[in-house]
């Protein structure tokens, strides 16, 4: 998924059994391109095929949700061009039902770096001696639960390769991540729960990451060894959104927690954070978002923060200022006084549905309760304060409130210091002791 591919072979759509030659490329900043010369076009308006299937040179292919970009015809012969949305390498799949999978296998960006356990021993006897030894063993899966029912582990290996003239050798330590599912899973499903380690992975090494590779197996990898058969997989390839080249490989130092922090309880936080994405997936989007470019910030980087927030407090918290009959009660009383009629009274009855709590109310309920020396060093009432005027500012672009808004540095600022409240509210549901992240809150979001 991170490497640029280049396939030729003949392709089909299937309600038709006439092939064309062509060839398909994909690089992980543009995506596939499939140009086959010929037309699979059946009418005008025709711009999506669902499934092309593909002959190769790398064997069997399948294109998901293949969009046509454009028709060229020259010295009479007719080319088009689609862009398929994902690339299965392995597979001719007739239907959509085919693409459904019982686990997968898949690498991520600074995934090793996050576990930092290495199974490589080298043994040097000192001095001016000229002998050593290397020793590998590999380090035991990390089992978990992300599901009732589906479980996963970590694994580790470390391929080694001899080559060149001079003995040269290589020993590359690698982790992987497994889902095993208990019935066949769809793959849309199965790159939903990926995403969503890849989230968690992203926010504890406090680094954008994305998948490596993706291999889908049409049974768990437990029972084909179980049984001793041979692997028959699926390569599952696609731009993802998040991949930058610029995104760095992060030493243990950089993160925000280490797996050693939490290894103890690192089954049932994951499993937390598959409940807590299911409950709160707007929440962790839009703080992961962050992610993408931390060094660029705008205002709207600020109003995300907000929304998070509020939405983070919205879903945890009972969503009222007042007790509903209270405030029915309220409502009824000023409507009643107000002797007004017609459309006056629609607007006044539309001015009063408000009963959400404010801004600093929802920050002043999440400083209390999510409170740790991060929190306590910069979220006091000043900065709740500026939160409150800012975020009216931009919400409404109002001359009058313009003055008390933060801007620039300052604005940039403000948000780190809503993004530590955030992360810690969201790290403490996971039941991570703030002890642990609070200290490296203020080194990260200084």
């Amino acid at each position: 998924m991170v490497e640029a591919k280049e396939y030729s072979g003949k392709w089909r759509i299937l309600n038709s059994n006439i092939w064309f030659d062509g060839f398909l490329t994909f690089s992980p900043e543009l995506g596939a391109k499939l140009k086959i010369f010929g037309s699979f076009k059946e009418h005008h308006n025709d711009s999506t095929k669902k499934l092309i299937i593909g002959q190769t040179n790398e064997g069997d292919l399948t294109l998901l949700n293949s969009y046509h970009r454009k028709t060229s015809t020259g010295n009479s012969i007719v080319t088009e061009t689609y862009e398929p949305s994902i690339i299965f390498e392995g597979i001719c799949a007739l239907e959509e039902t085919q693409l459904s999978f019982c686990s997968t296998i898949f690498r991520a960006h600074n995934l090793f770096q996050w576990f930092d356990l290495s199974g490589l021993k080298i043994t040097n006897e000192g001095g001016n001696s000229k002998s050593y030894s290397i020793d590998y063993k590999s380090n035991e899966n990390i089992d978990f639960y992300f599901g009732e029912v589906d479980s996963g582990y970590i694994s580790f290996d470390a391929p080694l390769t001899t080559n060149g003239i001079n003995n040269r050798i290589e020993l590359f330590e690698q982790s992987y991540v497994t889902f095993e599912y208990s019935k066949p899973t769809n793959y849309f499903k199965i790159l939903t729960d990926i995403s969503k380690f890849i989230s968690f992975l992203t926010l504890v090494t406090f680094e954008q990451s994305f998948p490596l590779n993706i291999i889908l197996l049409d049974e768990t990898e437990t029972s084909k060894r179980k049984e001793g058969k041979v692997f028959e997989s699926v390569k599952c390839i696609y731009k993802h959104t998040k991949y930058n080249e610029k995104h760095k490989i992060r030493k243990s130092w950089y993160h925000l927690l280490s797996y050693n922090d939490i290894s103890k309880s690192f089954p049932e936080i994951i499993m937390n954070w598959f409940n807590v994405y299911h409950e709160m997936d707007s929440v962790i989007t839009l703080l992961t978002n962050f992610f993408r470019n931390k060094y660029l910030f705008s205002e709207e980087r600020f109003m995300e923060c907000i929304r998070a927030i509020e939405s983070f407090h919205r879903i945890n918290y009972e969503n009222r200022k007042l007790p509903k009959n209270k405030y029915k009660e309220l409502v009824s009383q000023v409507i009643t006084n107000s002797n007004l009629k017609n459309d006056d009274l629609k607007w006044l009855e539309a001015k009063l549905m408000g009963n959400e709590p404010s801004l600093a109310m929802r920050l002043d309920e999440l400083t209390r309760d999510y409170k740790n020396s991060f929190v306590s060093e910069n979220l006091d009432e000043k900065t709740r304060r500026d939160a409150k005027n800012s975020r009216n500012y931009y919400t409404h672009f109002d001359k009058n409130s313009e003055k008390k808004a933060l801007k620039g540095f300052e604005l940039s600022g403000l948000t780190n210091k809503l993004r530590g409240l955030l992360i810690s509210a969201l790290l403490t549901k996971l039941g991570i002791d703030h002890t642990i992240f609070e200290d490296n809150l203020k080194y990260r979001l200084k």
